[in-house]
């Protein structure tokens, strides 16, 4: 668990808290944040909004855990996701440039409506398996991920939206350390 320390000139990215697990368990997330509640009270009344992938673990937690704090979705993971549902699919080169810049239109649309109409507009363009993932596993989480609700929480960025990157950088350190023969673990409670 990662935060943005704006305090800082630079607003580096500092490590709050880490789970080391073996499985991507529900029961596992959910006991890192109750502990997050527990040592740091004050998350109860914290408004500033969580990124994440949309692994279904996590995203379970934080809506029963965290409730209070806004939850979006990170626009590179689900980008890496159509592309990978696509490319299951057998879908060609081009088509999956084609469905990729239209995802990103959808999800760079200024208003919910702009949104819905753009929608309809491409949907239609669409292959009807495609449509069918879209609308099951995008559409259904749009308002945590369209550019006006990512606005409405200040996170917006014009190029990429919402990433989760600086959580990716963090997990790749570790995962060199993982690499190395030996390891010192200091845990502080």
């Amino acid at each position: 668990l990662l935060f943005r320390h704006i305090v800082f000139k630079e607003q580096p990215c500092i490590p709050a808290m880490f789970l080391i697990h073996e499985r991507k368990l529900t029961e596992t997330h959910q006991f890192m944040f109750q502990e997050c509640l527990v040592r740091i009270p004050y998350l109860k009344k914290v408004t500033c909004p969580i990124v994440t992938d949309n692994e279904k673990a996590i995203v379970n937690v934080i809506h029963d855990v965290l409730f209070n704090i806004p939850h979006v979705l990170c626009w590179n993971h689900l980008i890496h996701d159509v592309r990978y549902w696509l490319q299951k699919h057998a879908a060609p080169s081009a088509d999956i440039a084609t469905y990729i810049g239209d995802v990103r239109l959808l999800f760079h649309s200024p208003t919910e409506e702009v949104y819905n109409n753009q929608f309809s507009a491409i949907q239609r363009t669409w292959d009807a398996q495609f449509e069918q993932y879209y609308t099951k596993e995008i559409h259904s989480n749009i308002n945590s991920i369209g550019r006006w609700r990512l606005e409405e929480l200040g996170i917006y960025n014009p190029c990429s939206g919402v990433t989760n990157n600086q959580s990716e950088s963090m997990n790749r350190v570790i995962k060199d350390l993982q690499g190395w023969k030996e390891h010192h673990w200091t845990v502080l409670f």
